[in-house]
């Protein structure tokens, strides 16, 4: 056995533990960054950047991407986010009136199924919101217009986000530490999904 292909740092197994350190480093900005909350959507669209450009393709330095990232994004990101919180606070309220319903046996009760239903998609369409907002440049109109047809016209592809985002949901609830890896793990993992979508919507390859 050569023991220098072991140490050596250009070898598959330290290439992994340094991607590894990569998502916590790049989980743990994301969710510094979300503290503030108004800002979440900033650090999820640079969470998706640094994913894609430092970690996956090894372009870059992670902190460096992630600040850059942040920073360009963060005006049309906060107007973004707010949309999405406006959606999101208005299914929870349907959620929780139906669920109160569906405990009281009212057959109208039946919808929160529905509301769980929409509230998943809205989880992917998020995700897709974000994700495209760290590869294209466009107007704020223009997103939500692009991404709302993008969920539609990759249906296959938005329920496998889908299922990918209910299997990370489960493991936080199972077990919360891994929170300081999951968000990047996500990222990483629709990564590929999200890549062969925007592929199709690219004028000239992005950087």
């Amino acid at each position: 056995m050569n023991l220098g292909s072991i140490f050596n740092y250009d070898n598959k197994f330290f290439q992994f533990i340094n991607q590894m350190v990569d998502c916590i480093f790049v989980s743990l900005l994301f969710l510094v960054c979300s503290i503030p909350v108004i800002t979440a959507g900033t650090a999820a669209t640079a969470l998706y950047y640094t994913v894609n450009k430092a970690i996956i393709h090894g372009e870059g330095y992670v902190f460096r991407s992630f600040i850059k990232a942040f920073r360009t994004n963060l005006k049309q990101t906060v107007i973004l986010w707010l949309i999405s919180l406006g959606l999101l606070g208005f299914l929870f309220i349907d959620l929780y009136l139906t669920y109160q319903m569906l405990v009281s046996k009212m057959p109208v009760g039946y919808l929160f199924y529905f509301f769980l239903v929409f509230f998943v998609f809205l989880s992917v369409w998020i995700c897709y919101l974000f994700a495209y907002t760290a590869r294209f440049e466009n107007t704020t109109k223009e997103i939500l217009k692009n991404v709302t047809l993008i969920l539609i016209a990759h249906l296959p592809f938005t329920l496998l986000i889908a299922v990918i985002l209910l299997l990370a949901a489960g493991l936080l609830y199972l077990v919360l530490p891994t929170v300081l890896i999951v968000p990047a793990a996500v990222m990483v993992s629709i990564n590929p999904l999200l890549e062969r979508i925007f592929r199709k919507y690219m004028r000239t390859q992005e950087s």
